[in-house]
């Protein structure tokens, strides 16, 4: 009973969306969500890419982040943010992975020069 009264104490939303609402308005929930959508988008391109090229292990690890991706803002609408931390380092490593795919288009564009 002291949880709940001490999280209605300090007002926390127990909704990721609901408290972002709150705190920062429709421009804080347009812009969060744009950042998670254009990294989902990133990683289904990187994913196809690499399907193309029948490299299977790192387009399951594009699968696996945007997998971990969607759970995390489909758990947003049941939990507030406690540790948005985590959140931030699977959006970095996805950012990685997309990497991959530019280094790889920059690595062939080297090969058919020489």
């Amino acid at each position: 009973m002291t949880i709940i009264v001490a999280a209605i104490a300090v007002g926390m939303a127990y909704s990721l969306y609901l408290g972002l609402a709150a705190q920062s308005g429709i421009l804080g929930i347009v812009t969060i969500n744009g950042i998670f959508l254009y990294t989902l988008y990133r990683l289904a391109s990187a994913r196809t890419y690499w399907l193309e090229r029948n490299q299977k292990e790192i387009a399951s690890l594009c699968t696996d982040f945007f997998l971990a991706i969607v759970s995390y803002l489909a758990t947003g609408f049941f939990l507030h943010i406690n540790n948005i931390r985590y959140s931030w380092l699977i959006m970095a490593l996805a950012a990685i992975v997309n990497e991959f795919k530019e280094v790889d288009i920059t690595n062939d564009l080297a090969r058919q020069k020489m």
